[in-house]
């Protein structure tokens, strides 16, 4: 990354401040929800702690960002480290339909988790129009996360239940995977405030923000298709595969619903449309944001040696069903 910040880099100082400031809360002495949530603190997560930096203005004349800009976007992206850390703690919570702890020691960590962040996100706001315009906005995204674990508990099946007869289309899922994601997006939102972006700024980074998450998700839906099925996540992919085939109700195991979606191009239809979301990333950032669009292309190019991965396996499965026949 420019001005010596690379991703590696980010995640080293940005996820030990995030942790550390985690630990000294008086809430989390003797908490024993404090474990899993610890654990997202210390999740590998180089993209998260590295999108302030990557969204910093660019100078016309390419000299190096000052030490100011650099501390504020750092503090900025530990704010985002801890509440992206305890959404996830609270995602996880959803999926595996289990609290990580007593209801009172989770309600009282989460909440001082939270404050945390916020006082981070303070630190950087100095003027009070700025305060007010970002914690509005921020009140704005929660509403919106709320609404989506909402969406997804009402997704969920109970393992060895028959799905239901929902069916998710792109679109549907990518305002979820947007809305899921979204509080990533608050220092970003944060250092826009701070460095009075202009409207054209702000739309093209909210553009690449929307466009970047729901390929992040896609992406991870690929790599997580077996223990959503196992587990009764209905993702598009697995939406898509059923509907396509039997129908809903139709019982599968693991091993032949993954065969099948992968057999029947499920898998690689996701795989394409991942790319085509980290595209309009990558035009939204184009000469303004080169750290966006070079990551953008960069994921590009995983996601079609993907491709070409799976698209062996499944020539070969192929080669082998003839052969037998």
């Amino acid at each position: 990354m420019a001005n010596g910040w690379d991703s590696s880099t980010a995640e080293s100082t940005v996820a030990k401040e995030a942790a550390a400031a985690v630990l000294k809360l008086p809430a989390a002495q003797g908490n024993k929800a404090l474990p899993s949530l610890i654990s997202y603190l210390a999740f590998e997560a180089p993209m998260i702690d590295a999108l302030p930096f990557m969204f910093l203005r660019r100078n016309p004349d390419k000299s190096a960002h000052d030490t100011d800009v650099l501390a504020r976007a750092k503090r900025l992206a530990v704010a985002g480290r801890i509440l992206v850390a305890r959404i996830r703690w609270l995602d996880e919570m959803l999926d595996y339909r289990e609290p990580l702890g007593t209801p009172e020691d989770v309600h009282r960590l989460s909440a001082a988790v939270y404050k945390e962040a916020l006082d981070y996100f303070a630190a950087c706001l100095v003027e009070t129009d700025e305060m007010a315009c970002f914690f509005k906005l921020l009140a704005d995204l929660e509403a919106c996360y709320a609404t989506s674990l909402a969406i997804d508990a009402a997704s969920c099946r109970v393992p060895g239940v028959a799905w239901t007869s929902v069916r998710v289309n792109l679109e549907s899922y990518a305002a979820q995977a947007r809305a899921r994601a979204i509080l990533a997006s608050a220092p970003v939102e944060a250092q826009m405030i701070v460095m009075k972006a202009s409207k054209e700024e702000q739309q093209r980074v909210r553009e690449c923000l929307r466009s970047l998450t729901v390929a992040w998700q896609l992406y991870d839906d690929v790599l997580d298709l077996e223990e959503d099925y196992r587990d009764g996540r209905l993702s598009w992919i697995i939406s898509e595969t059923l509907r396509n085939l039997h129908g809903y109700n139709y019982s599968f195991g693991t091993d032949a619903f993954y065969e099948a979606a992968l057999l029947g191009g499920y898998v690689h239809n996701a795989l394409r449309q991942c790319q085509a979301f980290y595209r309009k990333a990558e035009c939204a950032a184009d000469g303004m944001f080169p750290e966006v669009g070079n990551f953008a292309r960069s994921e590009i190019r995983k996601t079609t040696e993907l491709i070409a991965d799976l698209t062996g396996i499944v020539s070969s499965a192929s080669q082998d069903e003839a052969a037998s026949s």
